[in-house]
C-alpha cells in the first residue's frame, strides 16, 4: 500500500470512529429518561424536572394512527383521576407539526394530557420509534420502567395495572 493511500485510509476510519464513539444510543427501560420530553405548542421545553415526583407516561401517537385514537382517551381518563403531581401525561405527535397539534388540542379540548410535537422526529429518534402508538412509563425517580408498542383492548387491565403499581412504587423492573 502506497503512504497516500495508507493516509487516506487512517483518516477515514478515524473519522468513522469518531462518529460511532459520539453517537448517542437511544433510550430503554432503566435508563434515565431525557430532560427535555418535547416542546409545546408555543414552542416551551417540557422538562422533566417540571414534573419531579410524579409518573409520567409519554405517550407516541399521530392523528392517522386509529389505534393511537382509541389508546388516548383511555389515558386522558387515568390523568383526569389522578393529580399531576402524581401522574402526568405527555402525548408526543410523532412526526406532526405545531399546527396539527394545536389543532388536536383544539379538538381535544378539556384533555389533561399534555400534547407535544415532534415535527422532525428528534425525540422519536432518541427513542428509537418505529411504530406507534409507543408508550414508555418514567417513574418518580427519573428512570424509564416500561415500554410497550402498539395498543389492544385486551391489554389494557394490564397496562393500567402497571402505571398504577409504578405510581404505588411497587413495580419491579421486567
Amino acid at each position: 500500500m502506497y503512504l497516500g493511500q495508507t493516509l487516506v485510509v487512517a483518516v477515514l476510519t478515524l473519522s468513522l470512529a469518531s462518529g460511532t464513539a459520539a453517537a448517542k444510543p437511544a433510550y430503554q427501560v432503566g435508563d434515565v429518561a431525557p430532560e427535555t420530553l418535547g416542546y409545546t405548542t408555543d414552542k416551551a421545553p417540557i422538562m422533566r424536572a417540571d414534573y419531579e415526583g410524579a409518573v409520567i407516561v409519554l405517550t407516541f401517537w399521530a392523528t392517522w394512527c386509529a389505534p393511537c385514537l382509541k389508546e388516548l382517551p383511555i389515558l386522558n381518563a387515568m390523568a383526569e383521576m389522578t393529580d399531576e403531581s402524581d401522574l402526568k401525561v405527555i402525548s408526543v405527535g410523532f412526526k406532526q407539526t405545531r399546527a396539527t397539534t394545536k389543532r388536536v388540542i383544539r379538538k381535544l379540548d378539556g384533555f389533561d394530557v399534555l400534547f407535544s410535537h415532534d415535527k422532525r422526529g428528534k425525540l422519536a429518534k432518541a427513542f428509537k420509534i418505529k411504530s406507534i402508538p409507543n408508550l414508555w412509563i418514567i417513574d418518580r425517580s427519573g428512570r424509564i420502567v416500561y415500554q410497550k408498542t402498539g395498543y389492544t383492548e385486551a391489554a389494557l387491565p394490564g397496562l393500567l395495572d402497571i402505571i398504577n403499581a409504578v405510581r404505588l412504587g411497587i413495580y419491579t423492573l421486567q
